[in-house]
């Protein structure tokens, strides 16, 4: 077998190479920021940096690039078996939306895992209560009037990928109602 260990160290390179590429091409396809070129690369360059140095986003990124690598070969896969078994290779916008929604999901899942640490501390709990971080988050409220099952409930709310999760769904559904009305 291969050892390809010492691959990691690349990573953050072609990470930030990734990184560039992609935003610069969608900057320069789109026009956003007009046509001038050393815009688009500064913003391109600006992001990329932005992903490779921080630690939660370079977590994210890296969670998400190797997904999106075995996606497209899937993808390429099932084309070379539907061109062989047709004869043509022809998407369909369902099939499409199946691998963009295969894509969103996994983004969803890998921002959960990489951000739920920085949004739970924001929150959790009552502003009345002590918080401690003892490797999860405890409050200390008098909680002896409340149901057991409301108390339940609210510690599940309030665990770290839950609050998380929630939070980015909140978000990302408000974004996309934004896009989508425009």
């Amino acid at each position: 077998m291969v050892e390809l260990t010492a691959l990691e160290f690349l990573a953050p390179i072609s990470m930030f190479v990734l990184i560039f590429v992609v935003v610069y091409a969608i900057l320069v396809k789109t026009k956003v920021l007009g046509e001038n070129n050393a815009i688009n690369a500064t913003v391109g360059v600006i992001l990329a940096l932005i992903f490779s140095i921080v630690t939660d986003t370079r977590d994210f990124a890296q969670d998400v690039i190797p997904w999106f690598a075995v996606l497209l070969v899937i993808l390429f896969l099932f084309m070379l078996l539907f061109g062989l078994a047709t004869g043509k290779v022809e998407l369909k916008s369902w099939f499409v939306w199946v691998f963009v929604g295969i894509f969103a999901l996994i983004i969803v899942v890998s921002a959960f895992s990489a951000f739920a640490g920085n949004i739970v501390p924001y929150v959790s709990g009552d502003d009345n209560c002590h918080v401690s971080y003892n490797g999860h988050y405890t409050d200390y409220c008098d909680d002896s009037d409340l149901d057991p099952t409301i108390l339940k409930l609210r510690d599940w709310l309030f665990e770290d990928d839950i609050a998380g999760a929630i939070l980015l769904i909140i978000i990302t559904t408000i974004v996309i109602a934004i896009v989508v009305k425009k």
